[in-house]
């Protein structure tokens, strides 16, 4: 029962004090039974106290339907014993009637009892059976209203559960339509049997319309352009065929004109095996597509000149060869570098350079079919397909076109840029089947057509793969050579034409073939377009030149100044001034017993600013620095201004034609007139016949080598020269 062990009520308390006082009985309880207790809810003339319910006169009560009257304890057999033990607190007279709830259910008892024996009158027991249905009314009311406080709570609790539910729909609205309006995003539903669909408000903001949300189905296609209605008709009819969601991408149109792209999900309500409705969402993913198109632009795209990146290049050159395969056609393939392109960019700007970039793009796209790929590889390296190639003499001829059209001068501002570019081709299947294989067969065309001069082209040919393995093979055997110390200086003399005397030497490297055998550069020139191999080269010879002139120097001869070569990888090395600094202190040799000599070739590139602070280094050292092979190189006029240079080094090529073409004379006689201008010292190279010698002298040329004076000699053989002290030609 709800009411056991509930606080007291005044209602139940008044209840026991009217009983006592119309009973006249100095106690009255309302006593409940449970289980195994007797529970008082009420209590007059004594404590509320509980008791096992056994040793109780109620327990009795209960279990009959009248009042249990019970004059004298002591003399009823049922309580005498418990009275002579004192269970029952000196009572001797009980009177009690059963409460029954639904007047039928007893609960417990209202009871009357005193301390002397007495009897109850029959008024007095119908007046306490009265008392007691009041007991039953009050506790029947008690749990009415327990149960009415239940059901306000719990209905209190549904009211407060559905406000919460209203609220949290109302925040789910608002948060779809937030969702709807930050994912351009909104839905609809497709009635299959009265063909009208329901769009969302979020559909209708994307679509940039308003009216009615339930429409006809024909009445929205119109807000597509036909072939998306199409799509979208196909789809829905699809997925109530089969069943199967659909995910479709389609182009609408926007009340302001716009075309945009949208993506709409849809998926099947089925009921009894029919399809009821479609339904689903609509996203606007123009934003989308358009971020997709530039990150796909971006990976795939040239930013300067909007041709192919590499790597999009070469699927789409491997997914030609695989259709051409299949068709039986050929592919080509041209590998295009340009010329002098680092030199416009360092000495005109990078906007220059990437005006020549740009022009070479659209020369090339205008060279080629709609349907081939141009790109651009990198730095200055560019390349073309061509579907459905008509052979290799076609596209050689392609290849020449090319190289022409790029050999255009371009107007650049105030200046006019003198472009070129040299040309690789390869054929497929002829030349390979893969495109890894065909790019390294137009290499190798494009090293034979720069080789050859550049500006032109040149097509693969098998040989050009051993000449690619010589030259490998060469690298390695020189390396060893460089290893084992079978790479050694020779030295030619330098006379000095106003006394004859031998002043200098230039170090030669030779290599000392296994059979003993001498070697010029010619026959390791492929080694020394390694940057490694120069480096390596160029450290050995230095330190076998300071060792030389060590000796010849403690044997009391002055060698004069020695010239070695450097090459642009030597001196772009950050440690090259150091290590040669390292090498001159060992041997307890000073910076001004060297010449460096470069040539024109190690100003051209991103690299040159390296270059001119390592020569000024050298320079601070006390070493000169010499400008080989002067005449022959690009823009020489701009290195006398802007580099440190000491001597120019006239080529022998304009040498050997003294006394026989006048042109070589006047160009020599030009150098020489500027370099005393300049105050700049000259030397000429290649002098083999006694006519250049006296023109020389005559033009007041400082100094001279070559094979009239005396062919390059090994280092045991230069003390010779130097004891001697003066040339035989000094006459």
């Amino acid at each position: 029962m709800d009411i056991l062990d509930t606080h007291p009520s005044e209602e139940f308390d008044a209840l026991c004090r009217a009983v006592a006082r119309v009973m006249e009985m100095p106690i009255a309880r309302v006593a409940l039974i449970d289980e195994d207790r007797q529970w008082l809810k009420a209590a007059h003339g004594t404590p509320r106290v509980e008791a096992p319910r056994a040793f109780t006169f109620c327990n009795h009560t209960i279990e009959q339907d009248d009042v249990l009257v019970v004059e004298d304890a002591e003399a009823d057999a049922r309580f005498a014993a418990a009275v002579r033990s004192g269970a029952h607190a000196g009572i001797r007279f009980y009177a009690g009637a059963p409460i029954l709830l639904a007047g039928r259910h007893p609960v417990g008892a209202l009871c009357v009892m005193d301390s002397t024996p007495r009897t109850l009158g029959a008024r007095e027991t119908e007046v306490l059976k009265e008392f007691a249905a009041v007991a039953a009314g009050l506790i029947e009311g008690h749990a009415h209203a327990r149960q009415a406080r239940r059901d306000r709570c719990k209905l209190s609790r549904q009211v407060g559960k559905l406000m919460r539910q209203e609220r949290d729909l109302d925040r789910r609205d608002r948060m779809l339509l937030q969702t709807e309006r930050m994912a351009q995003i909104g839905g609809w539903e497709w009635d299959v049997e009265r063909r009208r669909i329901h769009l969302s408000v979020g559909m209708y903001r994307l679509l940039g319309r308003t009216g009615r949300t339930r429409r006809e189905v024909n009445e929205v296609m119109r807000f597509f352009p036909p072939e998306s209605a199409r799509a979208v008709h196909a789809a829905v009819y699809q997925a109530r065929t089969t069943g199967a969601p659909f995910d479709i991408e389609i182009e609408f149109r926007s009340v302001a004109g716009e075309m945009r792209w949208a993506r709409i999900v849809g998926e099947v309500e089925r009921h009894e095996g029919a399809a009821r409705r479609v339904f689903g969402s609509f996203q606007d993913v123009t934003e989308h597509r358009r971020l997709h198109e530039r990150l796909w632009q971006t990976a795939n795209c040239d930013d300067l000149t909007g041709l192919a990146k590499r790597a999009r290049f070469t699927q789409t050159f491997e997914e030609a060869l695989v259709a051409a395969r299949s068709a039986g056609e050929q592919v080509g393939l041209l590998v295009i570098d340009l010329d002098h392109f680092k030199h416009v960019n360092d000495t005109l700007g990078h906007r220059a350079g990437d005006v020549m970039l740009m022009v070479t793009a659209d020369r090339l796209r205008g060279s080629v079919g709609p349907e081939d790929c141009v790109a651009r590889l990198g730095g200055d390296e560019f390349a073309v397909m061509v579907r459905r190639a008509a052979g290799a003499e076609a596209l050689l001829d392609l290849g020449r076109l090319v190289s022409e059209r790029l050999a255009e001068p371009i107007d650049y501002e105030t200046e006019t840029l003198s472009p070129g570019g040299s040309v690789g081709c390869a054929l497929a299947p002829l030349h390979g089947a893969s495109a890894d294989t065909l790019m390294q067969n137009a290499d190798m065309a494009l090293y034979r057509a720069k080789s050859s001069g550049r500006g032109g082209a040149a097509i693969f040919e098998p040989r050009m793969r051993r000449a690619v393995q010589v030259r490998a093979e060469q690298i390695t055997t020189f390396r060893d050579a460089l290893k084992t110390g079978r790479v050694v200086p020779f030295y030619q003399p330098q006379m000095r034409l106003s006394d004859g005397r031998v002043c200098g030497f230039e170090a030669l490297a030779r290599w000392r073939m296994p059979d003993d055998r001498i070697a010029t550069p010619q026959a390791f020139r492929h080694a020394l377009e390694d940057g490694d191999v120069c480096t390596r080269l160029g450290l050995a010879m230095l330190e076998q030149v300071a060792a030389d002139a060590r000796r010849w120097i403690r044997e009391g001869l002055d060698p004069g100044r020695i010239s070695v070569n450097a090459t642009s990888a030597e001196l772009m090395r950050p440690d090259y001034c150091d290590r040669v600094r390292q090498i001159l202190d060992r041997h307890g040799l000073d910076g001004s017993l060297l010449t460096v000599e470069v040539t024109e070739t190690v100003f051209l590139g991103s690299g040159a600013g390296r270059v001119e602070q390592s020569l000024l280094a050298l320079r601070e050292m006390g070493a000169s620095i010499a400008l080989d092979d002067f005449g022959t190189g690009f823009a020489s006029l701009t290195h006398l201004k802007t580099c440190p240079v000491d001597t120019i080094k006239i080529d022998r090529s304009f040498i050997a034609g003294l006394g026989k073409r006048a042109d070589d004379q006047a160009i020599v006689a030009a150098i020489m007139h500027l370099a005393r201008s300049l105050g700049i010292e000259t030397v000429a190279e290649g002098v083999e016949r006694r006519e250049q010698l006296a023109f020389l002298r005559m033009m007041s040329c400082d100094k001279m080598q070559g094979f009239l004076l005396s062919a390059a000699v090994p280092a045991d053989e230069v003390p010779l020269f130097l004891e001697a002290r003066y040339s035989a030609l000094t006459a």
